[in-house]
């Protein structure tokens, strides 16, 4: 085989075109041929080392380990897929019953339009309860101005700064009543 044609074959099995025949042919020129140009030293070496790797082979236990451990990978996927599936069908049941209620609270007219709430058609009735209504929200109030009895001693004090305030002003004419008079 000439260097031309092995090239040509290694650019298809780079890009994965070759046949098992090619491949062979590959093997067999970089394991007998001594004399391998410089450029293509580096392929000589790889096709050695699966030569040397085809020879050898995996051991027993680690074929054994490789199927156990891609059987538990299977048993992962199943039991998450059923999870995953279990999810789902969860998620769904859910949605119906709510659609279902929804659907039931309305069209059983749980809550009927016709009745009006918190309307009274007697004035003197609505007058009273009305007051009741205020009486509470003035109890209210008063409880929270209650709270806000301490404040009072705070508005003390800034009544008392207002005054400092009014010295700060008022302080240089009076250190200093010369310059204002003019």
């Amino acid at each position: 085989m000439t260097i031309k044609e092995i090239e040509d074959i290694l650019l298809r099995y780079e890009e994965g075109k070759t046949t098992l025949r090619e491949e062979r042919l590959l093997q067999e020129f970089f394991q007998k041929n001594i004399d391998v140009p410089p450029h293509l030293r580096s392929y000589r070496s790889f096709f050695r080392f699966t030569a040397c790797e085809k020879k050898e082979g995996t051991s027993p236990a680690f074929d054994m380990l490789l199927r156990t451990k891609l059987d538990q990978q299977s048993l992962d996927d199943r039991f998450f897929r059923q999870k995953r599936v279990t999810y789902y069908s969860l998620a769904i049941i859910a949605c119906i019953i709510l659609l279902v209620s929804m659907l039931f609270t309305f069209r059983l007219s749980l809550f009927p339009d016709e009745q009006p709430y918190g309307t009274i058609t007697d004035p003197q009735l609505a007058y009273i309860e009305t007051r009741n209504a205020l009486i509470r929200v003035s109890e209210k109030l008063n409880q929270g101005l209650d709270q806000m009895q301490p404040l009072e001693y705070f508005s003390f004090g800034m009544k008392q700064a207002q005054r400092l305030s009014q010295y700060d002003k008022y302080q240089p004419i009076i250190f200093n009543p010369d310059d204002h008079t003019k």
